[in-house]
């Protein structure tokens, strides 16, 4: 699956959930802002005796902590959905079939600009996708697969030495992540 694809797809699940979520908020935020004037309403009418002033402060003060609960829910929904697309990421990646699998390790081996050897740790499933051949077609790094295998959410791990590269997805998700939680949500249609 092509990595447009999984945008597409994400975008998607993303579009549906963002629906959801600020469906949801929005009855959260009504609800809370309900309540906020109901005890603003309640609060400024005892404090009415003490003066004008004072009430309209104090009916400030809650809507305004009403609106920063609502302003809070709406980034913990939206760092949820993000949770959840990067976890659809990771899955996507983890599941690619021999052919984008190799397209995507030949990519990140080319990009990585290595020199030396290196031993390839992978999973079991993908340890079927690597052999001698595709292995010795890189003109950088001399590549050979290992007896080792980790199941560590697809991927792989190149050690050279007691060097060790993680090339692993969840970790390659996890440094991406900063980078392009804000173009995600772009995509989404959400404000970041």
């Amino acid at each position: 699956m092509s990595l447009e694809a999984i945008i597409a797809r994400i975008k998607s699940d993303g579009d549906a959930r963002v629906a959801e979520i600020e469906s949801a908020s929005k009855a959260k935020t009504a609800e809370i802002l309900a309540e906020s004037e109901k005890r603003a309403r309640a609060v400024e009418a005892r404090i009415r005796e003490t003066g004008e002033h004072e009430a309209a402060g104090t009916r400030a003060r809650v809507v305004s902590m009403a609106e920063l609960n609502a302003r809070k829910s709406l980034l913990g929904a939206k760092q949820e959905l993000l949770d959840e697309a990067f976890a659809a990421a990771d899955g996507e990646l983890g599941s690619l079939k021999k052919d984008a699998w190799r397209a995507v390790f030949n990519h990140l081996v080319a990009d990585a600009d290595l020199k030396g050897s290196y031993e390839v740790i992978t999973s079991k499933r993908e340890a079927a996708f690597l052999d001698d051949a595709f292995l010795k077609s890189f003109s950088g790094p001399k590549l050979a697969l290992t007896k080792e295998t980790r199941e560590q959410g697809g991927g792989f791990v190149l050690r050279g030495g007691r060097t060790e590269l993680n090339f692993t997805f969840p970790a390659l998700t996890r440094s991406l992540r900063p980078l392009l939680e804000k173009e995600l949500l772009g995509i989404l249609g959400i404000e970041g």
